[in-house]
């Protein structure tokens, strides 16, 4: 169980800081766009 527990933690952390930085230029994308418009 530790070990599957460590893959996961693994897995996952990549997972959210790609998440993270992709929503940061989403949301500015979409303000971008919000002000444009």
């Amino acid at each position: 169980p530790n070990l599957v527990a460590a893959g996961a933690l693994l897995t996952a952390i990549p997972t959210l800081i790609v998440y993270f930085v992709l929503q940061r230029q989403f949301v500015s994308g979409l303000t971008l766009g919000a002000n444009k418009g």
